[in-house]
């Protein structure tokens, strides 16, 4: 008797052996090309005009900047992202500018929290080194993140495509073109029209060949409608609130041996752990790849078409026509008009 429970348990024990040993060589041909990363600023003051001078001591830098702790919990988003992707060898420590591209609102908040991340990021532990300052951009942000996100317009696919719909289009579009460039195939257009992959030329790709980070500093409202595209806002934050301080979504893709796989994770504030959210985004729900955590990269570009701008301001002219459909001769019709033409100007739609 005790020879057999003795043989089952050996068994047992094989088969767990033998699962791991498979489990480690899949990882071990995986390899991690590329991320982006949107996260929310760092704790800051209220906006508007601050009067009671005990709170205007407390936030001294002024309305709507960075607070002691939105600046130190910053620096920490920084340090856990450097145990992520500088600690694991996948960045250089010394920070390669090609490597890495950082992009912030126009706002002060947004852009210091981009520089304590990047500085963070790339944390150099000798007591006497200066932090590594990561070059921040927002020329291109100011292009696909435009004004506040109106109530009532998280249910709304024309204005999300308006408001944030070019700057999914670029982060999944991005993905894409890292990824045929890696493979050394691009995208090109024959007399016809129509597309086809074909060898990338030897000009075409030294950018992404090299990029392996794009974050950018961001606020709540357009990461709360990324998490709404891609279908994860009810297991994220819900529809009743709105992401956290350093809050952090990330979108990354791996060589599974070949084919290309997304990975997505959201970081719901600063004292909170990356947490694998894949097997919920659109398009990746039903793939055998997603009870591990995973989603082939092309099913999750197919998770948002509806909401893509793929030109900046082409939605604006449907967006008009649908406002001016609502009839006048109701005095709430003509508020709510007024306030969706006001909300088309303040995303550069003519009203």
């Amino acid at each position: 008797m005790k020879f057999v429970e003795l043989f089952h348990f050996l068994t047992l024990f094989a088969i767990i052996e033998f699962v791991q040993s498979q489990d480690k060589a899949n990882n071990s041909k995986r390899k991690l090309i590329f991320s982006q990363l949107i996260f929310r600023h760092g704790a800051r003051a209220p906006q508007s005009y601050i009067s009671n001078r005990m709170y205007k001591n407390y936030f001294k830098r002024g309305a709507g900047e960075l607070t002691d702790k939105g600046i130190e919990e910053s620096y920490q988003l920084g340090l856990y992202l450097s145990k992520r992707y500088v600690q694991t060898g996948f960045l250089n420590p010394i920070l390669v500018p090609k490597e890495i591209y950082a992009y912030g609102i126009n706002e002060n908040r947004c852009l210091m929290t981009g520089n304590l991340v990047g500085a963070g990021l790339f944390h150099n532990k000798s007591a006497n080194s200066i932090p590594i300052a990561v070059p921040m951009r927002t020329e291109f942000t100011e292009k696909m993140m435009r004004h506040q996100l109106f109530i009532g317009e998280l249910y709304d696919p024309k204005m999300i495509r308006i408001k944030v719909g070019y700057l999914l289009y670029t982060m999944l579009h991005d993905l894409q073109e890292k990824w045929n460039c890696y493979k050394g195939k691009c995208f090109s257009r024959s007399k016809n029209g129509s597309k086809s992959l074909a060898p990338c030329p030897r000009e075409f790709c030294p950018n992404f060949n090299n990029i392996k980070l794009i974050y950018y500093s961001s606020q709540d409202w357009i990461i709360h409608l990324l998490l709404e595209s891609i279908g994860i806002v009810n297991v994220t934050v819900g529809y009743d609130s709105f992401p956290q301080y350093n809050a952090a979504l990330a979108l990354e893709i791996y060589d599974n041996d070949g084919v290309p796989e997304v990975e997505i994770y959201y970081k719901a504030g600063a004292k909170s752990e990356m947490i694998n959210y894949t097997k919920y985004a659109k398009g990746c729900n039903g793939t055998s790849a997603a009870e591990r955590g995973a989603c082939p990269l092309k099913a999750f570009l197919r998770c948002c078409d509806d909401l893509q701008e793929y030109y900046r301001g082409y939605t604006c002219h449907d967006a008009k026509t649908l406002t001016n459909r609502i009839p006048w001769t109701n005095p709430n019709n003509r508020r709510e008009t007024t306030r969706q033409r006001r909300s088309l100007r303040s995303v550069g739609c003519e009203s």
